[in-house]
Order: structure tokens, then sequence, then C-alpha cells
């Protein structure tokens, strides 16, 4: 079984991609606006990626902060994007996000759960080395065929 191979620890393999702070509005003494569905303003290149979610306002029982589907284009204007799933971010809380190798950009839509008032969202890009362990065995075993003739 192949695994995927990077260096994660080396803060230079990481660009930024999107950061932002989400809020609502107070609409009355009772009522505010929900954070609404965003595709971000961003097309990841990388499939992997760190995010972080921060809400000051946050208790300590809310476990998700709220979720990130990946989206690509399918080609037919009539079915538009294909969300290919839908990941849960944690409240207050970084996650590593590896989607499957299905493009070579992603669309990107955060949801928000309707009771936060306010959330911080901060994307990375992983723009390090990437191999997987089943090409890396394929090439030592060449070069030990090459070695026997």
């Amino acid at each position: 079984m192949s695994r995927l191979i990077i260096n994660p620890a080396n803060g230079t393999n990481w660009r930024l991609l999107y950061q932002h702070q989400f809020t609502t509005q107070q609409i009355s003494v009772r009522e505010r606006s929900l954070i609404p569905d965003t595709v971000l303003p961003v097309q990841a290149e990388s499939r992997i990626l760190a995010v972080k979610t921060f809400s000051q306002y946050a208790r300590s029982t809310w476990k998700s902060g709220g979720s990130l589907t990946p989206l690509v284009d399918s080609g037919v204007s009539d079915i538009g994007q294909l969300a290919l799933s839908r990941y849960q971010l944690p409240c207050n809380g970084a996650r590593l996000l590896i989607f499957p190798k299905f493009s070579t950009t992603y669309q990107l839509k955060f949801s928000c759960p309707w009771w936060f008032s306010d959330l911080a969202l901060t994307l990375y890009e992983y723009i390090g080395s990437e191999s997987d362990s089943t090409e890396d065995l394929i090439r030592e075993l060449q070069t030990q065929v090459q070695l026997l003739f």
C-alpha cells in the first residue's frame, strides 16, 4: 500500500493561501445574521492544506469550527462544479487536509455553524515536495536492476 511522503515540519513548504475574519451583523436586539456559506476567492493548487479556525467567543463545548468542501469543475455546463467531499474543521484548532488526486486546482467552499457570531479562518497550502512510497520503491528497484546488468 502506498503512503504519501511530505515534510510538513519545514515552514518554507507552506504558503498562506487565505485568511479572513467572518462576522455576523446585528439585525435587531434579538436577531443577527448568519455567516453564509462562502466560496473562497482563491484557487488551491495543492491538494494538501493546513486549516485553522479561531473564535474568541467559542464555548468549550463547541467541537465544530465549520467545514471545507473542495470543488472541481465538471467540464459540463449544466452540471457546474462538483463537490469532492466535506471536511469537518475543529473549533479553535488546526487540521491537515489531503484531497484525492482528482484535479490540478481546487475551489473551496467554507460553511460555518449557525451559532458562531465570529470566526477566523486561515488556510495554508503545501508547496513542498510530495512523493509516494510506492514510487520511491519502484525507483529503488529500477536502480538495483540496472546494477545487476
